[in-house]
């Protein structure tokens, strides 16, 4: 009995003791080494440890919900210590070594820093690897004209105290990790070439300086492109018009625009841009595109496009572009096609934007399609047709309408019109007589006032929810 009772009392006592580490916070500690590049002192570098920055929920729902997006939601595209209070922080000794002894268990953002050098991050450190050594490189001040070819480096912190000139015939090429800070309202004019490659874990970044409140943020100009651009991998925050071009050709790959204030794109004058698994959030306009260029705009997420009340995330301007497979949220307009503007805007999904497609058009000879979408919940017009535009509209999901317009058609100032082909879209499982209460069809002759005898086509309906009518 007494080796029973002994047994029980050791048992007890493992399961407390499981149940005080299943409990009580473990504890970690973590070390690491800097140096300065070509510098023989290097302590006194204050090293810290942030929060990691919190992921868009919704983004990343959409991301889940639909493959063939890009997840830009890593700590590497939204991080950004200037915006985060430290928890922990130390600084460097002699032989420029670091430690954190006894943190809370936790992953962090591990932020090295010294004045004159810039920072460098080191992402979801969670004390379970060696840390690796980091190396600072001096950072360097930027103005004027560039040499014909010129290189920021992998690493290197750029800060750009004047405008910036690319010459013509010469070009200037960005590695992975640079990040460019903006000393106020200067732009990079590229008269020569200029291509920025980051990389997934390094992206490029171009900033503001200093940040601060919204009304008193210095926001850079942007980047003005004459010759042509590519950018991969990079993030661009606090600026104006981030990028732009003009008779050029602009590629746009995994890029992050936050906080532009205008145009997170703008091309004009028979540009030519190609913009994928990029993600645009808190941006007045997304991509807009101007006087006969050309774009292709694909995969892509736009969120919180909402800075005017015509806003658009996606604009074509007496230009063509295709808008596919996009995400679109809150956006005031997902995608606007104005004056001659023409395209296709397939496989595209609209939720909770004001207008999920809007076009203003003064010539019915342009062609266009609005075909395999998924329209949820826009709050004014699914969509919105004004004068002599004439859409084909096919094979798209209208969803969980309260009471809006799916289609709204208007003009009483132009001769022509044709019979608006919406047939075989799915209205929400209403049948046809339901569905046609939530389209207005307002398209007026010019002379006399009569009414219109064109008709908006939606019979036959869809039966069921168009099964691919999503970004693939």
């Amino acid at each position: 009995k007494m080796k029973k009772r002994i047994a029980v009392f050791i048992s007890a006592l493992l399961i407390l003791s499981c149940t005080r580490n299943l409990t009580q916070p473990q504890n970690i500690s973590l070390y690491g080494n800097v140096r300065l590049l070509g510098q023989p002192a290097i302590d006194g570098i204050m090293v810290s440890l942030y929060p990691l920055a919190a992921a868009d929920s919704m983004t990343v729902d959409a991301t889940v919900a639909y493959p063939a997006l890009a997840d830009m939601q890593t700590q590497a595209n939204i991080f950004d210590h200037r915006r985060a209070e430290a928890l922990f922080t130390t600084t460097t000794d002699a032989d420029g070594h670091y430690e954190f002894i006894d943190v809370p268990q936790a992953t962090y953002n591990l932020v090295i820093e010294k004045r004159g050098y810039g920072w460098r991050y080191l992402y979801n450190v969670d004390g379970e690897a060696e840390l690796p050594d980091v190396t600072l490189v001096r950072e360097i001040r930027q103005a004027g004209v560039l040499n014909s070819y010129s290189e920021w480096p992998a690493y290197q912190h750029v800060v750009v105290t004047g405008n910036i000139t690319v010459p013509a015939n010469g070009a200037l090429l960005i590695d992975k990790g640079a990040v460019i800070r903006f000393d106020g309202a200067y732009r990079i004019s590229g008269e020569g070439q200029v291509n920025c490659f980051g990389s997934a874990d390094d992206p490029v970044w171009f900033t503001s300086n200093t940040v601060g409140e919204k009304e008193t943020q210095t926001y850079w100009a942007g980047i003005s492109l004459a010759e042509a651009g590519t950018f991969k991998d990079f993030r661009a925050d606090y600026a104006r018009t981030a990028i732009s071009a003009r008779s050029t050709t602009l590629t746009v790959e995994r890029g992050v625009f936050a906080e532009i204030i205008d145009t997170g794109i703008f091309v004009s004058r028979e540009s030519t841009v190609d913009v994928s698994q990029s993600y645009f959030y808190s941006v007045n306009k997304g991509v807009l595109c101007e006087t006969q260029s050309r774009g292709n705009v694909h995969h892509n997420i736009f969120r919180d496009i909402s800075g005017e009340t015509e806003a658009s995330a996606v604009t074509a301007n007496a230009s063509v572009i295709r808008t596919t497979d996009n995400y679109f949220q809150h956006c005031a307009r997902g995608v606007s096609m104005v004056y001659g503007a023409s395209g296709d805007v397939t496989n595209n999904v609209f939720k909770d934007c004001g207008v999920g497609v809007y076009n203003f058009s003064f010539d019915r000879d342009i062609p266009y399609s609005i075909r395999e979408n998924t329209l949820d919940r826009c709050s004014t017009y699914f969509i919105e047709i004004h004068h002599a535009a004439i859409p084909t509209i096919h094979a798209n999901n209208f969803l969980n309408a309260g009471g809006q317009l799916y289609l709204y058609a208007y003009s009483q100032s132009l001769y022509f019109y044709d019979d608006l082909d919406a047939r075989n879209n799915y209205w929400d499982g209403l049948p046809a007589t339901e569905a046609s209460r939530l389209i207005t069809d307002e398209r007026r002759k010019k002379e006399g006032g009569g009414d219109a005898t064109w008709k908006i086509l939606i019979e036959p309906v869809a039966g069921e929810i168009i099964a691919d009518a999503f970004p693939r």
